[in-house]
């Protein structure tokens, strides 16, 4: 019983770490684009629309 317990929490230790990896990789490219646009394209974007972007989209990619 302990060992299967042992294996099931590596591997949710694992899938956890893919999971904010996933997160933080899609916080910067978001962090990117966002500051691109504003800058390259001349796009005005908000101040909070760009936290709200910054923070929901890594959010979201961290829980699927």
């Amino acid at each position: 019983m302990g060992i299967r317990n042992a294996d099931h929490d590596e591997k949710r230790l694992i899938d956890r770490g893919k999971a904010f990896r996933t997160g933080f990789l899609a916080a910067m490219a978001t962090i990117v684009r966002v500051n691109a646009g504003a800058d390259l394209l001349g796009i005005t974007v908000e101040p909070f629309a760009a936290f709200q972007l910054q923070l929901w989209i890594p959010l979201s990619a961290c829980l699927i």
